[in-house]
């Protein structure tokens, strides 16, 4: 971009930016094989496809958070728990993470199944000032998806083709300052992927619903947040 006049958006710049600054402690295994670790620090989250919650590849600065993690991948399951605050670049000086904002919650993994995956979330978004510009004054966000692969094999016993499903749905529910928060969100895919063509391509189609609001003077609002998103791949 050349010749600009306009300032630049919170995501545009950073002058002091830290990606990731974190340690991590082992702590135990549980089970076989699955290790357990505590981590402290500046941390990126990403979890199941990003529809909720997203490192922000495609922003010109990527997004992060502070605070805890614990974290426990193994065969079968993976397990995070977290409670952070989202950085800030706000202050022209420096970014930080907001004092005034908690990001929260727990997410499970299971993908045992050679054709199955299975993700189950809870996540807790709080704005402790409860700021009336912000779409979130404490919303907890509940749900779970569904991934899904099945192979096509040619005569040769050889997968030529792959066929593949999504669903993916949650709830919200807390309150928006003063109003109810009653909300959620569902989608629904079929895709193909020619295993036998150059470059292996894949075509889905998508049935994608959120709830909106009707009427702003019901004490109710049923608005969908969507968190922290990397919408751009979603939604264009």
């Amino acid at each position: 971009s050349f010749d600009e006049n306009l300032p630049p958006l919170n995501t545009d710049e950073d002058r002091w930016h830290i990606q990731n600054a974190f340690f991590d402690v082992f702590l135990t295994e549980l089970g076989d094989s699955q290790p357990l670790y505590f981590r402290f620090g500046r941390q990126e989250l990403l979890f199941g496809v990003e529809r909720l919650v997203s490192p922000l590849d495609w922003g010109n600065t990527r997004r992060t958070f502070e605070g805890f993690s614990l974290i426990s991948h193994g065969p079968e399951w993976d397990l995070d728990a977290f409670a952070t605050r989202p950085v800030t670049r706000l202050d022209p000086e420096r970014d930080r993470g907001d004092a005034s904002q908690t990001f929260s919650g727990v997410y499970a993994t299971y993908h045992g199944d050679e054709n199955h995956l299975f993700d189950f979330f809870w996540l807790w978004s709080r704005e402790q000032d409860e700021v009336p510009a912000l779409a979130d004054g404490s919303r907890h966000t509940t749900g779970m998806r569904w991934y899904y692969e099945r192979p096509v094999k040619n005569i040769y016993d050889e997968v030529c083709s792959v066929w593949l499903a999504e669903v993916e749905g949650a709830y919200q529910f807390g309150h928006d300052n003063d109003l109810t928060v009653q909300a959620g969100f569902f989608t629904a895919g079929v895709g193909h992927t020619w295993k036998d063509l150059p470059w292996e391509p894949t075509l889905w189609g998508y049935f994608d619903w959120a709830s909106g609001d009707r009427d702003p003077t019901d004490g109710e609002t049923n608005t969908f947040n969507q968190l922290f998103p990397l919408s751009h791949k979603y939604l264009g």
